[in-house]
């Protein structure tokens, strides 16, 4: 599960997603809007309770507390990882956002930081995980799974070879981020 904010600031990108992604039974797919209530739940419940303490829950505001979902299964293990996509600019600072990535029973994968959005799922696999892209700096960075974590800090990766994302990539909150449910916290 990757959980991230929207600050208005994202790479412009004429792809667009050819076919949904892999989702569990309870997740409805209408065109790239992926819904899931029990899940949108369970993650209120990890913010407010394991995420946030209460300084942030009374910092942000009402308005704000809202995020978006995606599912996919980024270690073809059967179960999806679930990103989320804050709607909110707490999260953000001059850089970027923060994101995290978490596993289907909502334990922490990668808490990124400095990220825009989109997200980009290659198709590559590497030490077992599906490579991450996103645009940092207006760059290309490739971020691999290792020691049990993504790289939290794009900014601070290599630029990637290849230049731009593949076009079998899967994109994860573009531009259009409206198709998704916006939940709220």
């Amino acid at each position: 599960m990757m959980i991230s904010c929207q600050n208005g600031k994202t790479q412009n990108s004429e792809r667009k997603e050819k076919e949904p992604s892999k989702t569990t039974e309870k997740t409805k797919i209408k065109g790239l809007k992926a819904e899931n209530d029990e899940l949108g739940e369970r993650i209120k419940a990890y913010l407010e309770s394991d995420f946030l303490n209460d300084a942030d829950l009374r910092a942000i505001d009402k308005e704000d507390k809202q995020f978006q979902i995606h599912e996919i299964d980024l270690n073809r293990d059967g179960e999806n990882e679930i990103f989320v996509n804050f709607k909110t600019p707490y999260f953000c600072g001059t850089g970027g956002c923060q994101l995290l990535l978490l596993t289907s029973d909502l334990k922490l994968v990668t808490k990124f930081t400095v990220t825009r959005t989109p997200f980009y799922v290659s198709h590559k696999m590497k030490n077992g995980w599906s490579v991450l892209e996103v645009y940092s700096e207006g760059n290309l960075k490739e971020l691999v799974y290792n020691n049990n974590s993504y790289p939290s800090n794009p900014s601070l990766l290599e630029n990637s070879q290849d230049g731009k994302p593949s076009d079998k990539s899967k994109i994860l909150f573009q531009n259009n981020a409206e198709k998704y449910k916006n939940y709220r916290f």
